[in-house]
């Protein structure tokens, strides 16, 4: 797949999970534990223990391939390197003026912020790549989440399909009328694809709608859902995850030494 296809990866790969059949409140809720023990943690060693565990995860049983998933992480991972770089240099004014120079300390803060920073994202991924968005959104009404939020959430995420669908066909119609040769007729070229995306967004966006009406749509999203197994030995191997990872904490702090 093309590299601005990733949206549509990550809901393929969804339903082409090994854990598809898994209850979404078990995935929500390991999700969630991971998320804490990466901030609670605060600790490199549970950072990669963490980055590590969720690609054999998103790897091995979401089925999503090493090297789609180092693109997928790619996404995020640029601007959390500019956000911990910008973290690393320390500037200041001494005697000879201002200068801007990399410590230990402030290197040491950068790297550990952006490891926790992966360490969420993946298991965030995690969620995502294993769980349709139409699952997602019977949790959330299960939670008693406000339905305006869930639906405004759900559309959006696919308002997201449209957006890309539509830049792909312009995109390609403008590569076969050489719209990309050289840098101004790029520019050219992308400023009137803007405003061609806008209007057929829009047109596309009414057309949806219109679909939903003509199915019976009366203001409330609804989504069949199939009945996700869950079993107690599950709650267990989340425990021996977080003990794990508890584990390495103490021993990176030298509780256990």
């Amino acid at each position: 797949m093309k590299q601005h296809q990733h949206v549509h990866t990550m809901e393929y790969y969804a339903y082409k999970s090994k854990l598809l059949h898994v209850s979404p409140g078990f995935k929500s809720f390991f999700t969630a534990m991971t998320l804490t023990l990466c901030l609670w943690g605060d600790n490199n060693g549970v950072s990669c223990f963490i980055i590590l565990s969720m690609a054999l995860l998103n790897i091995g049983k979401n089925q999503v391939g090493a090297k789609e998933y180092l693109s997928l992480l790619m996404i995020p991972g640029v601007f959390i390197f500019l956000g911990c770089f910008a973290m690393i240099l320390d500037a200041g004014y001494g005697a000879q003026g201002w200068f801007l120079r990399i410590t230990r300390e402030s290197a040491g803060i950068g790297i550990r912020v952006m490891l926790r920073s992966f360490g969420a994202v993946s298991a965030l991924y995690f969620l995502t790549l294993s769980t349709p968005m139409g699952e997602l959104v019977g949790l959330f009404r299960r939670l008693h989440v406000p339905s305006v939020i869930t639906e405004l959430m759900y559309l959006i995420y696919r308002y997201i399909f449209i957006l890309l669908d539509s830049q792909n066909q312009l995109r390609t119609a403008a590569e076969s009328r050489l719209g990309y040769r050289d840098f101004f007729t790029s520019c050219r070229t992308f400023g009137a694809s803007l405003g061609n995306l806008l209007v057929i967004t829009l047109k596309k966006s009414g057309a949806y709608y219109d679909a939903m009406i003509s199915r019976g749509y009366e203001g409330e999203l609804l989504f069949m859902e199939e009945n996700r197994e869950f079993k107690m030995s599950w709650l267990l191997w989340a425990a021996l995850y977080g003990l794990a990872a508890a584990g390495i904490r103490m021993v990176a702090e030298g509780r256990w030494l």
